[in-house]
């Protein structure tokens, strides 16, 4: 089923679309309120946009366009997801006692090395493919067929993360303040032009971070949240209405498709549903196709051995005129187990969810407490709640991660060891 089809029928069926969002926001409230901090959480973000997505199914059928087996199927996985991530949830894992061996006297330098290289390769890929915000195609195929270049994104989706941590920390250190403001309009701007309706989120999730994972403090939710979403809403505005000017609408549709937005954060549940569209769905080997983003990414399986995304392939079929546009619906859990092991994808959603918390909740302790292990734990944990949307995605994301934490290792050895030769120079003078 198409987005207009859907909208049409919501807006004929509307009551039941407002009573199954009700109790889809009522049943995952206790979740939220409980264990999210506050909204500067990615999770808490995760968890709205979920309850928006599970209005979707019963709705579907409420107005007899899902089986009723599916209906059940889906209730099931959600709730085994959503019991895999409150494993480990309740007892957040304590920050690490070790260290960096004299980080605090090389930090700043690692800061203009990824602030040099986040700009680099953000400007390089706008000299290469073209600035995102201003391309008819997908955002998200930027990179494909790039020749390998998609590595300057792997590593900005961290440089971006530690730049704006640390300009949070030179701000709370009350240092360099022209600097630091000005470097918040540049990452604005980069972030903007990404093309991204959400992207301008990661400024609250890396202020976020430094508050749980440098400070060790919780980030309460203040006043000042408000303005900045308020603020966020007219970027996002600002995002669509140039997108869709592009495409001849009016100022008006851009506050349509904003709210369509929302509405349809559950569009995988009615493209896959009616009309059982979900069984022409083709993965071929499902071990394969669970790690294609990391198996690729290594370059140990060919793109061309791997099916197209279950997004992509429910874009084709439902949108045939979109062929080849490498855009589609994310991969919710409960299409997503279920397109990979039938009903046993039950018990996959509860793993993947155990597996989710563990990686939110329990790395804390495992990694070095300070300023470039903070801002790579708020890139894991920004990152791995994304797993509720998209659990393929997340996977995908592991080599990005590997890579990052690779990158961290050989700089921070370099500066470690120019440090302690450094110092050993001035206690031999």
């Amino acid at each position: 089923m198409e987005i207009d089809h859907f909208l049409i029928l919501l807006a004929l069926n509307w009551p039941w679309y407002v009573l199954f969002l009700v109790l889809s926001t009522l049943s995952l409230f206790p979740f939220a309120r409980r264990f999210t901090l506050s909204w500067y959480d990615p999770l808490r973000y995760a968890v709205v946009f979920a309850m928006l997505a599970n209005a979707i199914p019963p709705f579907l059928w409420a107005t007899q366009q899902m089986a009723t087996e599916m209906l059940i199927y889906f209730i099931l996985s959600e709730t085994a997801f959503w019991l895999g991530i409150a494993t480990f949830v309740r007892k957040r894992a304590p920050l690490s006692d070790i260290g960096i061996h004299n980080e605090e006297h090389f930090v700043f330098y690692f800061f203009i090395v990824c602030f040099t290289l986040y700009v680099a390769f953000t400007l390089l890929s706008y000299v290469m493919f073209g600035i995102p915000l201003f391309m008819d195609k997908s955002r998200l195929s930027v990179f494909s067929g790039s020749g390998g270049f998609g590595i300057l994104q792997r590593f900005n989706n961290f440089f971006s993360y530690f730049v704006i941590f640390y300009i949070f920390h030179m701000l709370h250190k009350k240092t360099h303040k022209t600097f630091c403001y000005l470097s918040i309009v540049l990452v604005t701007m980069f972030l903007i032009f990404s093309g991204s309706k959400s992207k301008f989120l990661m400024l609250l999730f890396a202020y976020f971070g430094y508050k749980l994972f440098y400070l060790g403090k919780t980030p309460h939710t203040s006043k000042r949240i408000i303005i900045y979403l308020g603020v966020g809403v007219l970027l996002a505005l600002f995002v669509i209405s140039f997108q869709v000017s592009r495409q001849g609408g009016e100022a008006f549709d851009s506050v349509v498709a904003l709210i369509t937005r929302f509405v349809a954060s559950g569009d995988c549940y009615f493209y896959a549903y009616p009309n059982d569209v979900y069984q022409s769905v083709e993965l071929g080997n499902k071990f394969q196709y669970l790690f294609s983003g990391l198996l690729t990414s290594m370059r140990l399986v060919s793109y061309e051995d791997i099916s197209p995304s279950i997004g992509v392939q429910l874009t084709e079929i439902t949108r045939p005129y979109l062929a080849g546009e490498n855009t589609g619906p994310n991969s919710r859990m409960p299409i997503l187990s279920y397109l990979l092991f039938g009903w046993g994808g039950i018990i996959f959603a509860y793993i993947a969810g155990w597996v989710t918390s563990f990686c939110m909740f329990r790395l804390p302790r495992f990694l070095p407490h300070g300023i470039i292990f903070g801002a790579y734990m708020t890139y894991l944990y920004a990152t791995f709640a994304g797993n509720v949307t998209d659990f393929t995605m997340g996977v995908s994301n592991l080599f990005d991660i590997l890579l990052n934490l690779g990158f961290i290792v050989v700089v921070a050895y370099v500066f470690t060891n120019m440090t302690s030769a450094s110092n050993h120079k001035m206690l031999g003078a």
